[in-house]
């Protein structure tokens, strides 16, 4: 057994009675910031602090009215201070006691300050429970010219990130003493938003397609089913596809500002749906917005499928065209020569210069069936034959009709176009009769 002197006793003593002493000690006291319903606490309460461990990132704590300890994360809970002090910082979170929300759609961002351009912080889930802390001062959420209705809230997660959170896609409600409330689960049962599901399942074709697909004028040139608008809500993206513009942006948020209305955030994108229509405004690389109208098409329509039908008919016909021929000529307007690659060759036709063919125009060039006739010229005319030549831009039109020993022309240079269709001829047209040669 091995003795101490005396007074290496006493300070052995002293030393356990110390550290007994500063176990018990109150280091400060902190409000809870999310309930603790298992222990009957709700936020707002009021507990003594006794020891923060940095490595296992907790507050030993202990109920008002109870000497048991126990651990919570440092985030649940104020930063111990006095009680003096705890009081007055306390009516910063005086409105929002008890008031936790629910979040209405998927990838609401949680930003660094209360500005709709901040940083994110957190991006919730659509169900998922936070708290409201405080209402801040922020730059008001614009949609087009007008200010979203809503506020910047200070909120907490069920994981301990703070930040701001514009109050429009929140769903507030208020817990009872003793009131679980878990992470995911809402106040009641959730809201299913059918329209914006509808959205984000189809696939957005140009309004005009409607128009070709029922009168079965389908213009390759314009129908495509790449061109289209989507919206990914799994990988919160949308793109627009068309000729004109092109762009493809992740969003933040789809924040739902009115009935059948959606911004989405971090885009320059806006959506509105009715039925089975949709209006897409996109700002352009300017900043200035332009409309593009969409529409919803039945699963049995098949755009590849249209777009591949009207090139073989259109590739039958100019070879009923060419096998009229191929070689034509005509006293006043020169030999032309129609090859079965849809290519042409076109000699002695210093008449049409510059009326209708320009100074610069090659004696070649490629020729198509580009456009329709409408049903009233189809008793006088088979359709409208264009020609491209080397070293002009425009296009020349002609009516055509096959007769019996070769073709008749007629200039559209002046004949009304609507969309893709030619719908009336011109006042007085040149007329021109190719011989098959």
């Amino acid at each position: 057994m091995i003795c101490l002197p005396k007074k290496y006793g006493l300070i052995a003593l002293c030393a356990l009675s110390f550290a007994l002493a500063s176990c018990s000690r109150v280091m400060g006291y902190g409000m809870l910031l999310w309930d603790i319903p298992e222990r009957g606490l709700q936020d707002g309460d009021i507990l003594p602090v006794y020891i923060r461990s940095n490595i296992s990132h907790t507050y030993a704590v202990s109920a008002p009215d109870s000497k048991e300890r126990f651990d919570i994360p440092l985030w649940q809970i104020t930063s111990p201070s006095s009680r003096r002090a705890l009081k007055k910082a306390k009516l910063v979170y005086a409105e929002f006691l008890h008031r936790y929300a629910s979040v209405k759609l998927d990838g609401l961002p949680i930003r660094a300050e209360p500005v709709n351009t901040a940083r994110q912080v957190y991006r919730l889930r659509k169900g998922e429970i936070i708290k409201i802390l405080y209402k801040g001062e922020g730059q008001a959420v614009m949609v087009g010219s007008d200010a979203l209705e809503g506020a910047w809230l200070r909120v907490l997660t069920s994981s301990g990130t703070q930040g701001w959170c514009f109050s429009y896609n929140l769903e507030l409600f208020e817990t009872q003493k003793g009131g679980a409330v878990a992470a995911g689960e809402g106040s009641g049962a959730e809201e299913k938003d059918d329209v914006f599901e509808k959205l984000a399942g189809t696939i957005w074709y140009p309004d005009y397609y409607r128009a070709m697909i029922r009168e079965k004028r389908i213009d390759p040139l314009r129908m495509n089913a790449a061109y289209c608008f989507t919206v990914d809500a799994e990988n919160r993206k949308v793109s627009l596809n068309l000729p004109e513009r092109y762009g493809s942006w992740d969003y933040g948020a789809a924040m739902k500002t009115a009935d059948g209305e959606y911004t989405f955030t971090d885009t320059p994108v806006k959506v509105s749906v009715k039925n089975n229509y949709i209006a897409v405004t996109c700002a352009d690389d300017a900043g200035r917005p332009r409309d593009y109208n969409f529409i919803a098409l039945g699963e049995d329509v098949d755009i590849a499928a249209l777009v591949a039908e009207e090139k073989e008919r259109r590739e039958a016909e100019y070879a009923r065209i060419a096998a009229a021929g191929p070689n034509f000529k005509s006293a006043a307007y020169g030999q032309l020569s129609l090859k079965g690659d849809g290519s042409f060759t076109w000699r002695g036709n210093r008449r049409l210069v510059p009326s209708l063919i320009a100074e610069s125009a090659k004696g070649g060039g490629t020729v198509g069936i580009d456009y329709f006739i409408d049903a009233s010229l189809s008793p006088q005319y088979d359709g409208v034959l264009s020609f491209s030549f080397e070293g002009m831009k425009a296009k020349v039109n002609f009516l055509y009709k096959i007769e019996t020993n070769g073709i008749r022309f007629e200039d559209a240079s002046e004949a009304r176009f609507e969309g893709n269709t030619l719908v009336r001829r011109g006042s007085s047209p040149l007329v021109i009769f190719f011989e098959k040669n």
